[in-house]
C-alpha cells in the first residue's frame, strides 16, 4: 500500500487553517492552557488560623492565650505580621507578662 504523505500533510494544514478560520469567524474564543509538572508552588496554599482566649485566674489577673496555627506555604514572618495586625485590632499589650503566644506551622 502506497501512502501519499504530501496529501496527508496538505489535509492536516487545511484542517488546522479551517478550524482557526471558523473560530475567528464565529467570535471571540479564548483558549487558555495550563501545564503543570510536579507540585504547584504558589501563594494560594496558605492558611493561618489564630485563636485568642482570655481567662481570669484566681487572683483576678487576666491571662491571654494566643494560639497561631499555620499550614501550607506560610512562613513564620507572615504569621507574626498577622499577629501584629491583631494586636492592634484587639488592643492587646504583649509587653505585659500576661500573654502566652504559641505558634505552630505544619506543611
Amino acid at each position: 500500500m502506497k501512502t501519499n504523505y504530501k496529501n496527508i500533510f496538505l489535509g492536516i494544514i487545511i484542517g488546522v487553517i479551517g478550524t482557526c478560520g471558523v473560530f475567528f469567524i464565529v467570535g471571540d474564543v479564548n483558549v487558555e492552557t495550563e501545564i503543570q509538572i510536579g507540585e504547584k508552588l504558589d501563594d494560594d496554599n496558605k492558611n493561618i488560623d489564630i485563636s485568642i482566649e482570655k481567662t481570669v485566674d484566681d487572683n483576678g489577673k487576666e491571662i491571654i492565650n494566643i494560639l497561631a496555627n499555620g499550614s501550607g506555604s506560610v512562613t513564620k514572618e507572615e504569621i507574626e505580621q498577622e499577629l501584629e495586625r491583631l494586636y492592634i485590632e484587639k488592643d492587646i499589650d504583649i509587653s505585659s507578662g500576661d500573654v502566652d503566644i504559641k505558634i505552630n506551622i505544619t506543611n
